[in-house]
């Protein structure tokens, strides 16, 4: 009779998260939730689950802008690896994604690092796809989130990051998530990765996610020290655990005597701190806490500062402290390229 009656209540409750699940696709809910866009520059959107991501076939033809349904920037790639290719998957924020202010209101998008590097391996003749998942605003916990429901079911062979800009951003109530309290990481790694295509789970996740922002109040770092350097630790575990090669990458700023762009204050909307001085002593303490875990890890960490110091023409322009131009762009691209091709992570040249 127990049996019979445990029965019957399992079966009730899968009927009804099956009726909610197609309740919830006749409505489109995900599709109506993703129409409030994020940011000034149109292209990300709120996700019940990512927080914020990008639109998946959102075109911007005039800053050479292309998403895939997937939400990587670039041309369409398929969820199955192709046989034989090597697939790298680059996660960050916006300087990951590729942009930059050239002028006061001129702004470009045109040269990201992970394209170049995915131009250079296979003109050397690697069989190499590599992936853009920058972000726009993407913090270490966007990141991990990221990772669980977009990046792990396209099967990546290498995986890099470059984060810590937005970790130490000025963090508001909605920005308190991902990873806002010590339960999501847990759930998050024992989801399937089938679950985060259901409008149950992405509900479950709006409703819990919209309890915490209304329950939390501004703080000056989105991302404290400490949640920053177990975000960190986590990659490397996850992709011990899963035979993935992980490398971080360095994130400069521009130099610090060319002091801030022309128009800029501090504290802004972006940074809590008060000077020029204060912010770069904050961002190098965040890169100090990337190249610790590096260390204690053995994880490889690729430095970009003395080519980007070192090349011949600018690599930041004046309008902006945070995002280096075409030209830094391409050098973090060779660097990269040099390091991964040093490492043996992207096969044979020639596929033999």
């Amino acid at each position: 009779m127990i049996r019979r009656n445990l029965g019957l209540a399992v079966a009730s409750v899968v009927a009804t998260v099956v009726a909610v699940e197609i309740g919830l696709r006749a409505v489109s809910f995900s599709e109506r939730l993703g129409r409030e866009r994020v940011g000034a520059w149109g292209w990300t959107r709120y996700d019940p689950v990512l927080g914020h991501g990008n639109v998946p076939g959102f075109r911007v033809p005039e800053l050479a802008i292309e998403i895939d349904s997937l939400g990587f920037r670039g041309p369409e790639v398929s969820r199955a690896k192709p046989p034989g290719v090597v697939r790298v998957v680059c996660l960050g924020d916006s300087t990951t994604f590729g942009i930059w202010m050239e002028g006061p209101r001129d702004r470009r998008a045109d040269a990201p690092y992970p394209a170049e590097v995915e131009r250079l391996a296979r003109a050397d003749g690697f069989a190499v796809e590599v992936l853009n998942g920058g972000v726009l605003g993407q913090t270490s916990a966007g990141g991990l989130v990221q990772l669980f429901t977009q990046v792990l079911p396209l099967d990546p062979d290498v995986i890099t990051l470059r984060f810590g800009n937005n970790d130490h951003g000025r963090g508001f109530p909605a920005d308190l998530t991902p990873l806002a309290t010590r339960w999501e990481y847990p759930v998050l790694r024992l989801l399937p990765a089938i679950a985060w295509r259901s409008e149950v789970v992405r509900l479950a996740f709006h409703v819990y996610r919209g309890r915490v922002a209304a329950g939390g109040a501004p703080i000056p770092q989105r991302v404290p020290p400490d949640r920053f350097e177990e975000n960190l630790e986590r990659f490397v575990a996850i992709a011990a655990e899963r035979g993935i090669r992980l490398a971080f990458l360095d994130f400069p700023y521009r130099e610090i005597e060319r002091g801030l762009s022309p128009g800029e204050r501090l504290p802004n909307i972006m940074q809590a701190v008060g000077s020029i001085e204060e912010l770069y002593a904050v961002h190098d303490a965040y890169q100090d806490i990337v190249t610790r875990v590096a260390t204690r890890t053995g994880t490889p960490f690729v430095r970009t500062l003395d080519a980007l110091r070192t090349a011949p023409e600018p690599t930041f322009t004046d309008y902006d402290l945070s995002h280096p131009n075409a030209a830094g762009y391409r050098t973090i691209a060779r660097r990269l390229y040099e390091e991964l091709r040093g490492l043996g992570w992207l096969g044979t040249a020639g596929g033999s």
